[in-house]
């Protein structure tokens, strides 16, 4: 950056030094740091000197212990804007022992504004191509409007995507009715014009491996370039019938459908191991696509499964029997599940879908998902 003289903008600052010291530095950090989650993210450079926007040179960070200076930032950042932010800290080691530069990775938030809470501060600041500056009252009541409207066609794109999926409008004939649907959303598909032009829809025909759908035992088709975007399939069956599918969506959505797994014969019930598995290497999956694609996180996750009234946990992993004692049918006939949201690439699936999965638990009376141990670690493995 500094050989190139890449200068700073919306989403580049630099700083000669770390600052977090006294008061009035850290609730200045602070106003940087939310001001990028206020805007479109960015990074945020510490230990390179600038003139005018321009780096000149680096200036390290002088550290011995450069996990705990890190640990600290962490703890500032965490602690002194409200609501909470998604970000990454990491160190860039130069050719001096315990010199460093540190970058601070912030990302764009779905949950805008973030204001510095830091010792009485009430500050909410946004970006421009010069650097920060503080929100007047005008341009705050425009992000309050723009992030509920965001979310409102977040909540209206799932809700549409349910209701044609339930009435059978799905891209090929399913199974059965009985679905298990994911959906991985990244904001910048509903808060800007998103557009996966066909070169890249193209390109991506030859990467069947990344597009293997859920509870594809008899293997999957070649994807394929549709009106809608790209979508991949379970092998035919009769009569064109696929078990499941994929289909990316040239905004930059994924939606993964399942019809086989719950859809148990004379008896309902829900095999918890195999589709708690599942759908984790679903979501898993849908992340290296949007990876694959170029979307950046924030990236909200979506569980919903429909029509599942009357469907029972089973009773172990391999029994199709109900299991007793505090076991009751699902009363509903859609399981909407509230969304979770990945804040970056390298989190842990796993963990933030175990409340989604608890739910499931406590619709048919049982308190919590049995495939976590006592430490919430997911404990099912290939």
């Amino acid at each position: 950056m500094v050989d190139q003289k890449i200068s700073e903008d919306k989403t580049i600052e630099y700083k000669k030094d770390l600052k977090i010291g006294c008061d009035s530095d850290r609730k200045e950090f602070l106003a940087d740091v939310s001001s990028f989650a206020n805007t479109n993210g960015g990074d945020l450079v510490i230990g390179v000197e600038a003139e005018s926007g321009i780096p000149k040179a680096l200036s390290p960070l002088k550290a011995i212990d450069i996990d705990g200076q890190m640990l600290q930032i962490e703890n500032v950042i965490r602690s002194g804007i409200n609501p909470r932010i998604s970000f990454i800290v990491r160190s860039v080691k130069t050719e001096k022992e315990d010199e460093y530069v540190i970058v601070i990775r912030i990302n764009e938030s779905w949950n805008k504004p973030h204001r510095v809470v830091f010792a009485g501060s009430n500050r909410f600041c946004a970006r421009h191509s010069t650097g920060k500056y503080d929100l007047d009252v005008t341009e705050l009541r425009q992000i309050f409007t723009l992030s509920d409207g965001i979310e409102k066609r977040i909540k209206d794109f799932i809700t549409e995507r349910v209701f044609a999926l339930e009435t059978e409008q799905s891209f090929l004939p399913l199974r059965s009715k009985n679905l298990i649907v994911l959906h991985l959303l990244p904001l910048e598909a509903f808060s800007t014009k998103i557009n996966l032009g066909r070169d890249l829809l193209l390109s991506l025909e030859n990467e069947s491996a990344l597009f293997e759908p859920m509870y594809a035992y008899n293997g999957w088709n070649a994807p394929r370039i549709n009106l809608e975007g790209l979508s991949v399939t379970s092998s035919l069956g009769l009569n064109g019938v696929v078990n499941s599918y994929i289909q990316l969506f040239r905004n930059g959505s994924v939606e993964m459908v399942e019809s086989s797994m719950l859809n148990g014969g004379k008896v309902s019930t829900i095999p918890y191991v195999v589709y708690e598995k599942e759908v984790v290497d679903g979501f898993k999956k849908g992340i290296e696509i949007l990876k694959k694609v170029g979307m950046n996180v924030p990236i909200i996750l979506s569980l919903s499964l429909i029509n599942v009234r009357g469907l029972t946990m089973a009773e172990n992993s391999t029994s199709g029997r109900c299991r007793r004692g505090g076991q009751n049918s699902i009363r509903q006939k859609n399981l909407i599940l509230p969304a979770v949201v990945i804040g970056e690439y390298t989190e842990s699936v796993e963990k933030l879908l175990q409340p989604t999965f608890d739910l499931v638990w406590n619709a048919c009376g049982l308190p919590k998902s049995e495939n976590y141990d006592p430490n919430g670690e997911f404990f099912i493995t290939d």
